[in-house]
């Protein structure tokens, strides 16, 4: 696990892992955002619901999102979603 970013902007665990790790859907949920962003680069969002309460995860700096992933798509738990870059 590493540290955020910016402190003090987001309630996060930040992730590690060697490039070509495979990552997978932390949850069952909707996919809000699967595109490339200036910060993120190739990056991921999923909004999910958890016990009642909204989760967002948002896995960013991929270097493969999977073809069977984007915007709008439902994910199960598990589904793999790309690979680390």
């Amino acid at each position: 696990m590493g540290e955020c970013a910016l402190p003090g902007l987001h309630l996060a665990e930040d992730l590690r892992g060697d490039p070509g790790t495979p990552v997978y859907a932390p949850a069952d949920g909707l996919v809000q955002d699967a595109s490339v962003h200036t910060l993120l680069g190739l990056n991921i969002l999923i909004e999910s619901n958890i016990n009642g309460e909204t989760v967002v995860f948002l896995m960013g700096h991929l270097r493969l999102i999977d073809k069977q992933v984007s915007t709008d798509d439902q994910v199960t738990m598990g589904q793999l979603l790309g690979y680390l870059g």
